[in-house]
């Protein structure tokens, strides 16, 4: 049966595929195992030789040069050409047919047959074989037909070269790692001898607070070192101390969260340093905030205390904040949150626990502060509260015109227009001015007189005779005007607001009459139309309807 076909045929393949997939693995690996004992040997070698005879510059270049070029050349040959050229079924199936002699010639023939049937049935001779060979496959070891032998052969070369590279580090200790920095050709000096220059020392830090330990050295640069502590109960830690990658005569540590003082000492290589003291102490606290916000001079408005749970600050306000320390401060600051900045804070010389300062609201980018404390040993707090700030913007002032009411209008040269507007500012309102242009030529403003007084709402109207205006208006031009104002914000402002543009054609007297006649006309034919829709609707509802009256019992 054609199924039953199938499925013999697709046993077979999934032996190739199986067959094909351990031969790749089995390529790939050795050519990563060759080519990686390769490079570690050459290095090895590299190293040993230069730590004995110092190697010039080209020598290592020379040396570093074969290292990579034969590694790479074994990984070529051994692992990504095998990648690039995959065998097809064919060559699998002989593969198989050589190391497992049992299937002679079938195992190929069967897939030749398989595939010269194509779609129509295939004859009974060959079901017969492709049956045949399906059942001896299953009864075959397939893990004979890819030979290991040479990848155990290159693992056991590369674990010697591996383990002779390890006995010669373990041979120069902490100095091999600069040995193979030469080997990169890095202008690393030959080691000699190690010294320690210089150590953070004495030290005095708040309970639970870091304690970062920086050493420098010259000589033999290992690629670390041990901190050695004891504490004042006799318990004894030690700690790693490493090599900074972007200053090699740099060494650092950080002891994290000490709860007691203690004695340390540093070990680099074959140098030791003194003894120093790292003494724990209480670390200062905030023991209460208070603010004091002080409005712009421009929004005449007295000093408010805010507490730090409401502070919702104008842009352009100054902020007063008062401290008290849990302790005598030698200096603090207020870091600002947002802006990634500090302001000092004061400190009262007759209380030293008692701190001040003043924040600048910006109009943006601020998004709260916390304090930050020095106390007389120099033990800095730990992380304070953040207490959030939200600017508050001036918003710029509104402005409509109300007169006139169309944006279009024809006037006479010697005509007088009202012009009306309204204005809003939460603050109040300082200028107003009427800017206009005669035929889009240069603009000019008339400032109001507002009487000095800065109103929240603002209703004025401006009689403004166009017979004023130099050079004087003949018919034909086009005069176009608008309304700005601005608040007192002389801080982040000012704001400014600005109406519509409105635009009046100068024309003659008579085309002004005429006009005047035709919105007359207009106004009449609306009333008309009014009058006439009620009669409409009148007549279309019926007649009215009234209550019967109750009859008297």
């Amino acid at each position: 049966m054609i199924s039953t076909v199938s499925s013999n045929v697709l046993s077979l393949k999934r032996r190739i595929d199986a067959v094909r997939q351990k031969r790749t693995i089995v390529k790939v690996a050795t050519g990563i195992v060759l080519a990686l004992g390769a490079l570690i040997g050459v290095l090895a070698g590299e190293a040993a030789l230069d730590a004995l005879v110092e190697l010039p510059w080209i020598a290592r270049a020379v040396a570093l040069a074969g290292a990579l070029g034969g590694s790479g050349y074994l990984l070529w040959r051994e692992a990504i050409q095998p990648l690039r050229k995959r065998l097809n079924d064919d060559a699998i199936a002989s593969m198989i047919e050589h190391a497992l002699p049992a299937f002679r010639t079938r195992f190929i023939a069967s897939l030749q047959l398989a595939r010269a049937a194509g779609r129509e049935a295939p004859r009974s001779l060959v079901r017969a074989l492709l049956g045949e060979t399906a059942a001896m496959a299953a009864t075959q070891d397939f893990r004979q037909v890819v030979k290991t032998a040479k990848l155990r052969r290159a693992s056991a070369i590369s674990a010697g070269v591996i383990a002779a590279a390890a006995l010669l580090a373990s041979i120069e200790g902490p100095s091999s790692l600069l040995l193979l920095e030469r080997a990169i050709l890095f202008n690393t000096p030959l080691p000699h001898k190690t010294h320690i220059l210089s150590v953070t020392g004495d030290r005095k830090i708040g309970i639970g607070e870091d304690l970062e330990i920086d050493v420098t050295a010259g000589g033999l640069l290992p690629s670390g070192g041990q901190i050695v502590a004891t504490t004042a109960s006799g318990q004894t830690r030690q700690f790693a101390l490493e090599h900074d990658a972007d200053h090699r005569e740099k060494y650092a540590a950080t002891i994290r969260s000490p709860q007691e003082s203690f004695i340390y000492y540093v070990r680099l290589n074959d140098d030791t340093s003194r003894k120093y003291q790292v003494q724990t102490m209480l670390r200062p606290a905030v023991s209460e905030v208070t603010c004091e916000q002080i409005y712009p001079a421009y929004v005449n408005l007295p000093p408010v205390k805010r507490s730090t749970g409401d502070l919702s600050l104008l842009a352009g306000s100054r902020l007063k904040v008062f401290v008290k320390a849990s302790e005598n401060i030698a200096k603090a600051s207020l870091r600002l949150a947002g802006l990634d900045k500090e302001v000092p804070l004061n400190v009262d010389p007759r209380d030293r626990a008692s701190l001040s300062g003043e924040i600048q609201i910006p109009p943006k980018d601020l998004t709260g502060f916390s304090v930050h404390l020095v106390d007389l040993e120099g033990v800095e707090s730990g992380e304070t509260a953040t207490y959030r700030i939200d600017v508050v913007p001036d918003l710029a002032p509104t402005v409509q015109i109300t007169c006139p009411t169309d944006r279009e209008e024809l006037a006479t040269a010697q005509a007088t227009l009202r012009i009306a507007f309204e204005a809003k500012d939460d603050f109040g309102i300082v200028k107003a001015l009427l800017h206009y242009t005669i035929d889009q030529g240069a603009e000019k403003t008339i400032d109001f007189d507002l009487g000095g007084r800065a109103e929240k709402e603002l209703t004025r109207r401006f009689d403004w005779k166009l017979s004023s205006l130099q050079p004087r208006l003949a018919a034909g031009n086009a005069l176009e005007c608008w309304i700005t104002v601005a608040d007192g914000n002389n801080v982040t402002g000012p704001g400014l607001g600005t109406t519509d543009h409105y635009e009046f054609k100068i024309v003659s007297d008579e085309e002004k009459r005429l006009d005047i006649a035709n919105r007359l006309r207009d106004t009449i034919g609306g009333l008309k139309d009014v009058e006439q829709s009620e009669e409409d609707l009148n007549r279309n509802l019926g007649e009215p309807l009234f209550e019967k009256p109750k009859e008297t019992p």
